[in-house]
């Protein structure tokens, strides 16, 4: 069912209910055709180049018709004196934090530095007006490179695609965790080749997920611009955020939106060495998987059979039940973040 922008923007300025919940991905002037999905996680990446190399994949999640709202005040305060033109990226505001400012390529051109935390601020404020669960996953690259590469597929071999698999299992969880049934459409900051590839993978994960789960999942996920999509900002500014609070060159950097960020159970994934390194151990016994390990498209996961026993201590299992691995590792309750 699609639903015209004249159907929102009508005499009165009343939105019915049930194109309310259709709506949520944008702001008011660019709803148009959107699909009716209940929950919708909006989801963001940012890369360490500090310590271990962090890679992380964060984002938020709530319901259609508070992210239609979010969107609309979201947007409100973008257009506010002083204006930003083309959506918040959190490393820009911070550049301009910095004295970047102070370039005339900058989007925070001539704004003095208590406006531009101030903008910060206001935009952080209405993530906790809005109450979304956050989520967060992370892994060390250089461990990923030092104990995976070597071991997995070609086409896993991104840090994108573990820390992808494992942000959707986790939040295949989140129903039960706070009684949600609906079901959960996930969108991607757009990644180009990676995202072709996700999308790929994306249907065998869903179909290897227990019927209870599978069920909640929606199709395939989308992949869109953050510069149309406001609850992507914000998943742009938790993403950085996280990421540059766990760098030690930081400690003690005080950033304004912090306190904002987590107004709900945050669900925390961390694919420690030595996940990645029982991952990578299951991998390794699985037969033909030499064969992978150098060609792009030779993974045909279903069909992949064990070879031996894995010399670990954890259960054996087939090629077909990797991201049940994945998500078998990662099935820890929510928290609440404190730091």
């Amino acid at each position: 069912m699609h639903v015209s922008s004249k159907a929102v923007d009508n005499e009165s300025g009343a939105i019915p209910a049930y194109i309310e919940a259709m709506l949520s991905r944008c702001a008011r002037e660019i709803r148009l055709n959107k699909t009716l999905l209940m929950l919708q996680a909006f989801v963001d990446e940012s890369l360490s180049v500090e310590d271990q190399k962090d890679y992380v994949l964060a984002g938020y999640i709530q319901n259609t018709s508070v992210w239609m709202q979010f969107s609309d005040e979201w947007e409100a305060i973008l257009c506010s004196d002083p204006p930003l033109r083309n959506g918040f990226h959190m490393h820009e505001a911070h550049s301009a934090l910095r004295g970047g400012n102070l370039r005339d390529d900058s989007p925070y051109f001539g704004w003095s530095i208590d406006q531009i935390k101030q903008k910060i601020i206001s935009l952080s404020a209405v993530i906790r007006k809005f109450e979304p669960w956050a989520i967060e996953v992370r892994l060390s690259t250089i461990q990923f490179e030092r104990v995976c590469s070597p071991i997995v597929p070609c086409d896993l071999k991104n840090p994108y695609i573990f820390c992808y698999f494992g942000l959707i299992g986790k939040l295949a969880e989140l129903p039960d965790r706070v009684g949600i049934k609906d079901k959960i459409e996930f969108i991607f900051d757009e990644k180009d080749e990676v995202s072709r590839e996700a999308s790929f993978l994306y249907s065998f994960f869903k179909e290897v997920q227990p019927p209870h789960l599978k069920n909640i999942l929606s199709g395939t996920p989308a992949f869109k611009s953050d510069k149309e999509f406001a609850p992507l900002q914000a998943a742009d500014m938790l993403a950085w955020s996280i990421r540059r609070n766990r760098e030690l060159r930081n400690k003690g950097e005080i950033n304004v939106a912090w306190n904002n960020l987590f107004p709900r159970d945050c669900f925390v994934v961390d694919m420690t060495d030595e996940a990645l390194k029982q991952i990578a151990d299951h991998m390794a016994v699985v037969e033909g998987i030499e064969d992978t390990r150098t060609r792009k498209g030779s993974i045909v996961l279903p069909e992949i059979k064990k070879k031996k026993k894995p010399k670990i201590d954890s259960p054996p299992v087939d090629g077909d039940e990797f991201t049940r691995i994945i998500r078998n590792l990662l099935r820890m309750p929510p928290k609440t973040r404190a730091d």
